[in-house]
C-alpha cells in the first residue's frame, strides 16, 4: 500500500495544490494524505457528489484518505475543491487507475 502526499501550498496569498498524488491505483491499494505548508491554517478538501474514498471531506485533523473505495470507477477523474480559511483553490482532481 502506497500513501501519496498531496501538498496544499499558500504563496503570496495564492493557494495551489501539488498534483504529485493525482494518480492513485486500486490494485496497489493507494491512499492519499493531504498536508498544508502554512502551519496553523485551517483547510478542507471536499469531493463533490462522488469520492474515490470512504469519505468526501478531509481536514487538517483528518487528512488521511484511507484506502480507495472498492466501488470507485477506474479511469475516472474525481474532482475536488480545496479551501484554506475560506479561500478556494483551483479545482484539482484524482484519477483512479486499475
Amino acid at each position: 500500500m502506497a500513501c501519496k502526499d498531496i501538498t496544499i501550498s499558500i504563496d503570496a496569498n495564492q493557494i495551489a495544490v501539488d498534483l504529485y498524488g493525482a494518480d492513485i491505483s486500486i490494485s496497489k491499494h493507494d491512499s492519499v494524505k493531504w498536508t498544508c505548508n502554512a502551519a496553523g491554517k485551517d483547510w478542507v478538501v471536499c469531493f463533490g457528489q462522488e469520492s474515490p474514498f470512504g469519505n468526501r471531506h478531509f481536514y487538517k485533523n483528518r487528512r488521511d484518505s484511507g484506502p480507495i473505495n472498492p466501488q470507485a470507477t477506474p479511469e475516472k477523474y474525481y474532482k475536488y475543491t480545496v479551501e484554506v480559511e475560506g479561500y478556494p483553490a483551483l479545482d484539482p482532481g484524482i484519477i483512479v487507475r486499475p
